[in-house]
C-alpha cells in the first residue's frame, strides 16, 4: 500500500505470533488513505507480515473499523493491538463515531477481533460501556490493550468522563477487563480520582501505558498532575 497511496500513516501498533518461519507480525495504524470507499477521514488499517522472504513483500492491508465507509468524517485513531494465547488478535482505537446513533459524537473506546489471521474483522462495538451515558465533551482517549497468558484482556485508556460527577471533567484513567468480546465496565484505577480537585478540572490523568508481569500481575504508568501525592512533595507539574 506504501508504494501507491496517497494518505497519511501513523501511529502503529504491533503484534507477533510464532517464530522462525512460522512467525507473523501483525500491524495496525491510522491512516487516511481512502482505502475500499472508506474516504480520507481517518481510519484503522491493518496487515500481516509473513516469515522470511528473499524479496520485499507485498501486503495487503485491510480496514479495521468496519463502519468506515458509512462513518462520514467519523475520526478513529490511536490504535492498539494485542493477541491472546489462541491466536485472536484484539484492536481496540478512539472515535467519534455514534455508532449508528447509540452514542455520542465524543470520543468512545472500540472493540474489534480477528480470529483469521487475514483480512475479516468483527464488527466495532463499544468498549467503554460508559459511552452508552457520557456527556458530549467526555472523550475516552489514548487506549492501550493487552492481553494476560490466561486469555483475560485488559484495556486502559484516558477519560473525561465525569461518571454522574463522581470523578469530576479533569483527565483520569479507566480500566476493563474482558474475555473475547464481553468488557466489565470502566472504573478508574488512579486511586486519586475521586478526590484531586476535580472541580477545577486540571488535575489530570494522563497517556497511560501498562504491561502484564510473568506472575500475571498489571503494571499501569501514566502522566499525572495531581499535587497531593507524596504528601504534596510531587507537585502540580506533570
Amino acid at each position: 500500500l506504501a508504494r501507491s497511496d496517497t494518505g497519511i500513516d501513523s501511529f502503529p501498533s504491533v503484534a507477533a505470533t510464532g517464530s522462525g518461519a512460522n512467525g507473523l507480525l501483525f500491524i495496525v495504524w491510522m491512516s487516511t488513505e481512502d482505502l475500499a470507499g472508506a474516504g480520507t477521514d481517518w481510519d484503522i488499517l491493518g496487515t500481516v507480515i509473513g516469515g522470511p522472504s528473499l524479496f520485499p513483500p507485498i501486503n495487503a492491508a485491510y480496514l479495521v473499523n468496519s463502519a468506515a465507509a458509512v462513518d462520514g468524517a467519523a475520526s478513529d485513531r490511536m490504535p492498539s493491538l494485542c493477541v491472546e494465547p489462541g491466536g485472536v488478535l484484539h484492536c481496540i482505537w478512539q472515535s467519534n463515531y455514534n455508532l449508528g446513533g447509540t452514542v455520542g459524537a465524543d470520543m468512545d473506546i472500540f472493540h474489534s477481533l480477528n480470529a483469521t489471521n487475514g483480512g475479516e474483522w468483527s464488527g466495532m462495538e463499544l468498549l467503554g460501556l460508559n459511552g452508552l451515558f457520557d456527556l458530549p465533551a467526555a472523550d475516552d482517549i489514548m487506549p492501550s490493550m493487552l492481553a494476560t497468558d490466561n486469555g483475560l484482556l485488559s484495556a486502559v485508556w484516558e477519560s473525561m468522563d465525569d461518571y454522574g460527577g463522581t470523578y469530576g471533567t479533569d483527565a483520569d484513567i479507566f480500566h476493563a477487563l474482558g474475555l473475547a468480546k464481553l468488557f466489565s465496565r470502566p472504573a478508574p484505577i488512579n486511586t486519586s480520582a475521586q478526590f484531586d480537585n476535580p472541580a477545577v478540572g486540571f488535575d489530570f490523568d494522563r497517556s497511560p501505558r501498562f504491561a502484564v508481569d510473568p506472575q500475571g500481575v498489571l503494571h499501569a504508568v501514566w502522566e499525572g498532575q495531581y499535587a497531593g501525592l507524596a504528601g504534596g512533595l510531587a507537585g502540580a507539574d506533570g
